[in-house]
């Protein structure tokens, strides 16, 4: 079912709202104003908002306060409707921001550690070359000790060999001493 007023522009409800201030007031007075008053007021007529008495003045109804009423109230709602979606809007746009910095400081700490991380592998990196340097040094080290040991051995069996005559002469004299004590 739909309401007598439904078709009546803004512009209608603005001529009724003067109609409602300025009772018995006649057709021509609103023609200074708006030159499309007469299609608006047959139409406020057609709706019963305003009646015309055999003075053609014009005077709002009942329905035509409640029509005004009404339309205030639509007005008004819509005017509420506006504010809440703006400040919906505002907070939408305070959380994209929000958000914004969240991801801006999220990937500076990512980039962070990322380069901690290559800094990590360049020193494990270097870490291994400096193991594998220090195992060549260490095997060098160990033949250079088994070189020398066996230099050693060598030197020592020289000089043995160098003194043998004189070992062997002075084992005879210990085992010739040794015998005359039997």
């Amino acid at each position: 079912m739909s309401k007598p007023f439904e078709g009546i522009a803004e512009a209608g409800f603005e001529l009724l709202e003067q109609i409602l201030e300025q009772p018995n007031t006649l057709h021509g007075d609103f023609l200074f104003d708006e030159p499309t008053v007469g299609g608006q007021i047959e139409m406020l007529l057609a709706a019963n908002l305003v009646e015309c008495d055999d003075d053609a003045q014009l005077s709002i109804t009942e329905l035509g306060r409640a029509a005004l009423k009404h339309h205030d109230y639509i007005m008004e709602q819509n005017a509420l409707i506006q504010k809440q979606r703006a400040e919906e809007l505002e907070a939408f746009k305070s959380i994209a921001s929000s958000m914004q910095q969240q991801l801006s400081s999220i990937s500076s700490q990512a980039d962070a550690i990322k380069a901690i991380a290559d800094s990590a592998a360049k020193q494990a990196e270097l870490a291994t070359q400096q193991a594998e340097g220090a195992k060549k040094a260490s095997k060098r080290a160990n033949f250079k000790a088994y070189l020398s040991i066996a230099i050693s051995v060598l030197s020592l069996m020289a000089a043995i060999l160098a003194n043998a005559d004189k070992i062997v002469h002075n084992i005879q004299k210990i085992l010739s001493y040794l015998n005359v004590l039997k």
